[in-house]
């Protein structure tokens, strides 16, 4: 993992409005999936249950 860290959502870099620029950068997916990891967020999902969620009450379809 780098030492050096920026704050969550922080931008890295901007262009300027008076000039056209590409902007990049450089990305660690290892260090990405690593942080998401953390987050629990997609851990306890169980799409295979939303069904009756997309339903009028649990019984009839949305149309």
């Amino acid at each position: 993992m780098r030492e050096e860290r920026r704050e969550i959502g922080a931008a890295g870099a901007d262009g300027d409005r008076e000039t056209e620029c590409v902007l990049t950068a450089e990305l660690d997916f290892d260090e990405i999936r690593d942080f998401r990891a953390g987050w629990g967020f997609y851990r306890d999902r169980r799409p295979q249950y939303y069904g009756p969620l997309m339903t009028l009450g649990g019984v009839n379809p949305v149309r």
